[in-house]
């Protein structure tokens, strides 16, 4: 017999997943890390931040590549990966398309990644908040069959 608290109970938790799965009414959340170890690993990274963007804005990963030689002729390799919010952000791939020798020694090549599908989308792993909903919605079934 389905009872009144037993709708009650549905309604709220497909409320908590709703927002879970959506997210809050907030400004959309980027990871920030302006350092020489942001490529990885940003969660125990003490330099990374997460930062709310301002309104119209989307979290940006962006790698760079670049080739410096020294007055002996011996090549150096700068790599760096930087992470913050960034407005009118689009994808670019240098490595994809024209990333040449001369390219990297004179200016250097990027690869930047935009995104706005969810919070910290710019992370360095992809995980994608449908996981969150399924872990949810198994935790609600099992308390049920229990």
């Amino acid at each position: 017999m389905v009872t009144w608290s037993s709708y009650h109970r549905a309604y709220w938790e497909i409320s908590i997943i709703l927002v879970l799965f959506f997210g809050c009414v907030h400004g959309l959340r980027c990871w920030h890390c302006i350092s020489d170890d942001c490529d990885e690993a940003l969660a125990d990274n003490y330099k990374a931040s997460k930062k709310v963007c301002r309104p119209g804005q989307s979290c940006q990963k962006v790698y760079f590549e670049m080739i410096e030689r020294d007055d002996d002729g011996r090549s150096y390799i700068h790599k760096s990966t930087v992470r913050g919010c960034s407005e009118n952000c689009e994808d670019r791939n240098d490595f994809a398309v024209n990333c040449s020798e001369i390219l990297k020694t004179s200016r250097g090549c990027v690869r930047k990644d935009c995104c706005t599908d969810g919070d910290l989308c710019n992370n360095s792993s992809d995980i994608s908040p449908i996981v969150y909903v399924v872990i949810c919605v198994c935790l609600s079934v099992y308390k049920y069959v229990l």
